[in-house]
């Protein structure tokens, strides 16, 4: 069973909300200790207390899914859109359900196929770059299989439990989709991001190295520098958008955010499918106002081809180019599967399955991922 409820509040634009509550089995009435309490995506989280108490602080502007989560009972679900300094006050209900015996699991473990079904849910699901070496599934026998021709899906009965010993998270990730026909991979779900210990002062500098290097090029830099493209482009003038005066000069130039950050855009000239040609994006920016002050519609039609040319290709790409030297630069392509998607200014956006990747993009997968609250020193 799942909760799904939308809460928005407005206001100031530098709000830092207070979520409180108490969590109950929804049965017995009583009080439940331990139960992780987090937004999806995010490093912020809270456990109840021995009363069943959580408090939730310092939480900055944008939309959250907030997860109550606990071993044995069914996950609450509940969307919040915070747009305002406010206390709110919460509490849950947890139903029940039985919980899956780990010695039977263990004992499928051993079964070939489910051996080789999970590497390949590993590969597709952690990916195959740098940083998905140094991942682990800790709990993998939480997870079965099913498989029809070429189409695996994968459910967990727990939260996996991930350790990214690349970029310093264990990841607690509560998946809810997973299917894979080798031609295109999707996944859902809900991280919530935990900083490890580094063991040195070194560790933690490699971490935040490799933290940084997987954010730029990602797509979350690609919406965040289209955020600020459109920022640069307008002011708001009696709650109207006015072009600033050299906005014309500066698209494409070396003062514009997508040029700086390293990202060259293309839209289709064609709809082909089998012969598509693009043009240079120009002083369009793709963005538009919605009713709320940090968030915008991305919006454009076909398939939108984006250059990083600040990093290379990885060298196992592609398997086709494994043993190849790599590209010095990175192709993805991006297509909406709706008319407008929300994104905020951030670079975040919730709408599942509403962004199509391809390329280098989506090949960054789980092992790549950054908690929503990261941004590297020069953005913050």
């Amino acid at each position: 069973m799942r909760f799904f409820l939308l809460i928005i509040l407005f206001a100031s634009i530098n709000a830092q909300s207070i979520i409180t509550g108490r969590v109950t089995d929804a049965k017995t009435g009583n009080p439940l200790v331990g139960v992780n309490i987090f937004f999806s995506r995010t490093t912020y989280g809270s456990t109840t207390d021995n009363n069943g108490f959580y408090t939730l602080d310092d939480i900055p502007l944008g939309r959250y899914e907030l997860l109550v989560s606990m071993i044995g009972y069914k996950v609450a679900k509940e969307s919040f859109q915070i747009d305002t300094d406010i206390k709110i006050e919460r509490d849950y209900k947890l139903v029940s359900q039985p919980i899956r015996m780990k010695e039977i699991v263990v004992s499928a473990k051993s079964n070939r196929e489910w051996k080789k079904n999970y590497r390949r849910f590993k590969s597709a699901f952690l990916g195959m770059s740098w940083n998905a070496e140094y991942c682990r599934i800790m709990n993998d026998y939480v997870l079965s299989f099913k498989k029809n021709g070429n189409l695996l899906e994968a459910f967990a009965s727990e939260p996996l439990i991930i350790e990214n010993k690349g970029l310093g998270y264990r990841v607690i990730y509560t998946l809810e989709d997973f299917s894979d026909n080798k031609k295109t991979v999707r996944y859902s779900g809900d991280p919530f991001f935990e900083e490890m210990e580094p063991e040195s002062s070194r560790e933690s500098r490699e971490w935040e190295k490799n933290r940084n290097l997987a954010y730029r090029g990602s797509f979350r830099h690609f919406l965040y520098t289209l955020s600020s493209r459109f920022d640069a482009r307008f002011d708001i003038e009696a709650d109207s958008l006015v072009e600033i005066q050299y906005w014309q000069r500066m698209s494409g130039s070396r003062n514009d955010p997508l040029i700086q950050e390293g990202f060259k855009v293309y839209l289709p000239k064609n709809f082909s499918r089998y012969d598509p040609r693009y043009l240079p994006l120009g002083s369009d920016t793709l963005m538009f106002l919605t009713e709320n002050e940090n968030e915008l519609y991305l919006v454009f039609k076909g398939k939108m081809k984006i250059i990083y040319n600040k990093e290379s290709e990885e060298h196992n790409f592609t398997p086709e180019q494994r043993g190849q030297d790599p590209k010095p630069y990175q192709t993805s392509f991006i297509t909406l599967n709706k008319e407008k998607v929300i994104v905020d200014k951030k670079g975040r956006y919730v709408e599942t399955y509403m962004i199509e990747q391809q390329g280098e993009m989506a090949w960054e997968r789980v092992a790549d991922q950054l908690p929503w609250d990261y941004l590297p020193t020069y953005h913050k």
